[in-house]
């Protein structure tokens, strides 16, 4: 199979990367407005095709899959393009900034009969997946609450004050909820892999050092049997990627960012002992974790964008089979409704 990239930032790296470990798949073209970057990505890739104008490359290269990096508010334009053609789709999260975008997303995807998947790899994070098996399991029980919090560092992305209107991340601008929405599917995404659906929600969205911009949000979703709390934080410290998962028989923390799980029993003992217990055994737990996590970054196998290249394999292993996408049109645009009610 042929596949080509629209969009060289930073996120490029782990697509290509991730392209290139594919036996299956080879990568035949790179496409970007900005030509110094363009340039920049194809020659650190040896890429010797590359393009400024999609069309361009569309019909010179013919590409059986399209990765969309581009910036959301043109993920739509882009993709319909694409599908259109009959070339499958992997689009970035979020997949667009509004429902009637994803609706025809999902609309040209069907007329065409081409797959369109969306980029939420904070699902297929090893750790989150090992959290979905252990809720699976009779030893869990059934469950009861999720709470995700994603606290995330601003200065990573954002030179605070400085090239917000010309700077790389100024596409921040065209969405509604500026940076908070560009990093609302990441927990989302988790939560709703445990509800798959929500009824009702509810949302507190606060512009405390008042930039111009929310730096926090509290989200709070209602299924008919399992309640969800999301919060998204780029003021709290440290930064942490942390999922709560709470059961009639066992509860979990599971460190997203560290990949450690901390399981939570419960103790047929007398209550003193079982407390006891219990903090022996999560304290071990930790202890264990922290090791692991040590031992693999001195052997370079702690990977945290490893559900990148795990969705993208699943990506393509759909197409060369004929399964379902990992991420369906219609789940994305969950998320893609969620960010229109609370920035409506």
């Amino acid at each position: 199979m042929k596949a080509a990239v629209i969009g060289c930032g930073n996120i490029s790296h782990f697509h290509i990367h991730a392209i290139r470990s594919n036996p299956f798949v080879e990568l035949v073209a790179l496409c970007d407005a900005n030509e110094k970057i363009l340039d920049e990505r194809a020659n650190q890739y040896q890429v010797t095709k590359r393009y400024t104008k999609l069309d361009e490359m569309l019909d010179k290269e013919n590409p059986d899959a399209l990765h969309i990096l581009t910036p959301p508010h043109s993920h739509s334009e882009l993709a319909v393009s694409a599908m259109d053609r009959g070339i499958h789709v992997l689009v970035e999260k979020p997949m667009t900034v509004s429902t009637t975008e994803a609706d025809e997303m999902i609309q040209i995807s069907r007329k065409k009969n081409v797959k369109l998947c969306i980029n939420h790899s904070a699902l297929f994070t090893p750790v989150v997946t090992r959290a979905i098996e252990y809720v699976n399991s009779f030893a869990f029980g059934s469950l009861v609450h999720v709470e995700c919090h994603f606290g995330f560092d601003v200065t990573r992305v954002l030179n605070t004050g400085q090239n917000e209107q010309t700077g790389p991340m100024s596409w921040y601008g065209h969405l509604k909820g500026h940076i908070l929405e560009d990093l609302l599917p990441h927990p989302v995404s988790i939560v709703m892999g445990f509800l798959r659906q929500y009824s009702n929600s509810y949302c507190i969205v606060k512009d405390y050092k008042k930039q111009g911009y929310a730096d926090e949000l509290r989200l709070l979703l209602d299924s008919q049997k399992v309640t969800a709390t999301v919060s998204v934080s780029l003021r709290s410290h440290p930064s942490q990627f942390k999922l709560y998962l709470y059961g009639t028989k066992m509860s979990l923390i599971v460190d997203v960012g560290d990949m450690g799980i901390v399981r939570q029993k419960m103790y047929k003992l007398p209550k003193a002992v079982a407390r006891g217990v219990g903090h022996l055994s999560e304290s071990w737990q930790i202890f264990r974790n922290t090791i692991g996590l040590a031992v693999g970054v001195a052997l370079k196998k702690v990977d945290n964008a490893a559900g990148v290249g795990i969705l993208i394999d699943k990506f393509y292993n759909s197409l060369k089979h004929g399964w379902p996408v990992p991420v369906s049109g219609e789940e994305g645009k969950i998320v893609v409704e969620l960010a229109e009610k609370i920035w409506s």
